[in-house]
């Protein structure tokens, strides 16, 4: 630039539109700005080398009136120059100190603009981000988060600056003195050296560097870390992304291929990190007054897995895609925004989604995740299965299209053929949280009423233990007790009648209640997004006897829901009878059937009633191996080893399908083909043993496909009853039964 011009920006001196124009494209250029840079460099020098020229020439003189120190030592300012000849190319200009004051602190911020801040970020390194997201599902949303630390410069210490910054102005006008290698501290003695007067404030022409300069004088984003290709892009166009390169206001970042990775930093530690295929348009608001303290964010495209740093309550983080609006005040999330839908999982902290297409909003807390999109109810629920497992994003949107059919639906069936029980355990499994209006007035309905059949009675016994082991445990002892008076003599369940023991329990008078919130909501912080379920087991033992003789025989549906009641009995810290448990499992061992009676010896089932019955078929052989695996959990035996429950296995994996209830034509006799109520049980035997497989084929992939493709447009399922088949498909869905095995022992060799 010219010096003409130059000099006169620094002056303040009136500009013309043509010098506006060109001066503006100066600083708007990388180019420019060294130049700008440059020519501050050179003036201060200059007028550094002049002050040190006039003070050896001894120019200075002392302005009358003013004291000298008694001891003769410097006073550390600067002496008066006589002539500016030294400082100014053009001489004789008496506003010499005020632009020599000038330049040292435009100089300063000039260099702050090219170097991006006063302490360089660490080299690139590739990121401990996930690969792009299956087309499958959330892929690393609902995944495994990566370690923070491999991320997060805020966490390691900051490197040293790679050299000063230039010198600065002082408040008062006057520069602070430097010293050179040509310089020596004592080049004279102390007392040979005269005090010079001090320097009046100058009083320049006002600077308009301050104001004019463009808004990247704060620089409150910085990209730390890329791998891969990584793009700069703004309303110019794009271009490779530079290491520590600053971001202005509407500059946004786009990482190209499915294992280009980037990570940015705000200024107050809020770190957010783009996995492949990502763009994001701007991480400012291009219309914040204050860069450095907006936080704005839009993603158009991709996956962002973000730390916020807490902010204050009226300058929140804003985080937007095409379909939603999401406010942050410090939290840990997960983000992805496709064409059609954004999927929100929060891991730490408590976030708010609104929907843009018509302003609905939910709160997220930790371990939920929210979808929003045309179409697509809006809930928050439990990122992950009982299993610790995540969900695929078809499933999700297929989830919460069910639960909205049953809240709008309201009604579920008469007293003599309740379904209440079978609804709220799919709300919970599905993690709809307690307090929710439509499952509080279930769950006060289900407690209001008398316990009189076996499938509500042992759905009622898993729901509660599921909710608070402690709280409900006297109602679940009561649960408890009418199972076991109900057992038929030769070990199985029918529909049952009431028992008048479940009164005498301990502490069974004065009534329950529902409590006003969960006790098994996602625990603050947990990653894994599993509920926090009750302890292990219980502090209270409540023992349970059989006060009465059941019916001579009853069926193996019933007897496998019974098995899951008393299951969750004694999760909850019910004694149950030990004979009543061998008595139930001797029933499932003995009545087995054998796929033919002359071969086929290691392949048999259950039918719905004995071996006289029918031929075996895939609901009651599904749901006779899970209750015979319960039993061994629960006689501490070994279900791995057991023969019966082998032999039920290699049934299923023979004549493993999803697309009906598999076995002979006698199935049918119920007037269907039950197919949701047996993919039900195939998903409590899979997900209750730690099978990923029966004779090699995927069965929660296989049937969450066969699921999702009849899904009715309302949200429904039905071939047998709408209200059943809607609760069968959300539980396998959802996988909602906890395993047999802690994790650890399902990981080391659990799963077949």
């Amino acid at each position: 630039m010219s010096d003409e011009l130059f000099e006169k920006y620094l002056r303040g001196a009136p500009l013309s539109s043509e010098e506006e124009a060109a001066l503006s494209k100066i600083l708007d250029s990388d180019e420019g700005q060294r130049e700008f840079v440059a020519s501050l460099e050179s003036w201060t020098l200059l007028a550094s080398t002049s002050s040190k020229m006039a003070a050896a020439e001894g120019l200075s003189q002392d302005t009358p009136g003013t004291p000298s120190r008694s001891n003769g030592a410097s006073s550390g300012r600067l002496p008066r120059i006589k002539s500016m000849e030294q400082v100014s190319p053009r001489g004789n200009s008496w506003w010499g100190w005020g632009l020599a004051a000038s330049l040292l602190l435009v100089g300063g911020g000039a260099y702050f603009i090219t170097e991006g801040g006063d302490r360089p970020e660490p080299k690139t390194v590739p990121l401990a981000l996930p690969p792009s997201p299956a087309p499958s599902g959330l892929g690393p949303v609902s995944g495994e988060a990566p370690p923070s630390s491999a991320v997060d410069p805020a966490r390691s210490p900051a490197p040293e600056p790679e050299r000063p910054l230039p010198p600065r102005a002082l408040t008062s006008g006057t520069a602070e003195p430097q010293r050179t290698e040509r310089e020596p501290e004592d080049a004279a003695p102390a007392a040979a050296r005269s005090e010079p007067p001090p320097i009046p404030p100058a009083s320049p022409k006002p600077s308009r560097a301050a104001e004019d300069l463009p808004p990247t004088v704060t620089a409150s984003v910085t990209l730390t870390k890329f791998a891969g290709e990584v793009y700069l892009r703004n309303g110019k166009g794009r271009a490779p992304a530079r290491e520590r390169q600053t971001l202005s206001p509407g500059d946004g970042l786009a990482t190209v291929g499915a294992h280009a990775q980037a990570s940015v930093r705000y200024q107050d530690g809020t770190v957010i990190e783009l996995a492949g295929e990502t763009e994001v348009d701007s991480f400012q608001d291009p219309g914040s007054p204050d860069p450095a303290s907006s936080h704005a964010l839009h993603l158009t495209l991709g996956q962002i897995r973000a730390n916020v740093s807490k902010v204050p309550p009226e300058r929140p983080m804003v985080v937007t895609t095409p379909q939603a609006s999401i406010r942050i005040l410090g939290t840990r999330f997960l983000l992805e925004a496709r064409a059609d839908l954004t999927a929100l999982e929060v891991t730490e902290g408590r976030v708010r989604l609104t929907r843009l297409e018509d302003g609905g909003t939910v709160d997220v807390p930790a371990g939920s995740t929210a979808l929003a999109g045309r179409g697509i109810p809006l809930f928050a629920l439990s990122t992950r299965g009982m299993d610790g497992r995540s969900f695929p994003l078809g499933t999700e949107v297929a989830t919460r299209r069910g639960i909205d059919f049953l809240l709008r639906r309201g009604e579920f069936g008469s007293s003599k053929q309740r379904k209440d029980e079978l609804v709220l355990l799919a709300l919970l499994g599905a993690g709809l949280p307690e307090d929710h209006p439509l499952v509080q007035e279930l769950l006060k309905k289900m407690l209001d009423e008398p316990l009189e059949k076996t499938y509500l009675v042992a759905l009622q016994a898993v729901i509660l233990e599921d909710l608070d082991r402690g709280r409900y445990q006297v109602r679940i002892a009561q649960c408890a007790q009418f199972l076991v008076d109900n057992l038929c003599r030769n070990g199985q369940w029918d529909y049952g009648t009431p028992s008048i023991f479940v009164e005498n329990v301990l502490g069974a008078a004065g009534g329950i209640r529902p409590a006003e919130s969960s006790a098994a909501k996602p625990r603050e912080g947990d990653p894994t997004g599993v509920a926090s379920r009750p302890a292990a087991k219980a502090t209270r033992r409540i023992s349970i006897q059989k006060r009465k003789e059941g019916p001579s025989r009853g069926d193996n549906s019933n007897s496998q829901y019974a098995a899951l009641g008393l299951r969750s009995a004694s999760d909850a810290g019910i004694l149950l009878p030990r004979e009543v448990l061998l008595q139930a499992r001797r029933w499932w061992a003995e009545s087995q059937q054998p796929e033919r009676k002359d071969r086929d010896v290691g392949v048999a089932g259950w039918s719905y009633g004995g071996k006289e019955d029918f031929h075996p078929y895939g609901s009651m052989t599904a749901g006779g191996a899970a209750a015979l695996a319960i039993y061994d959990s629960l006689l501490e035996g070994s279900w791995q080893s057991d023969r019966p429950l082998q032999k039920a296995v290699e049934w299923i994996a023979r004549h493993f399908t999803v697309s009906i209830n598999p076995g002979p034509a006698e199935v049918h006799a119920f007037g269907g083909e039950n197919r949701f109520y047996y993919l039900y049980a195939l998903a409590r035997l899979g997900t209750g043993c730690g099978f990923d497989a029966f004779g090699g084929q995927d069965w929660y992939g296989k049937g969450c496909a066969a699921i999702l493709s009849s899904q009715k447009e309302d949200g429904s399922w039905k071939e047998d009853d709408t209200v059943c088949d809607t609760c069968y498909s959300i539980l396998f869905l959802r996988r909602a039964m906890r395993p047999l095995l802690p994790e650890r022992e399902l990981r080391a060799g659990g799963k077949k």
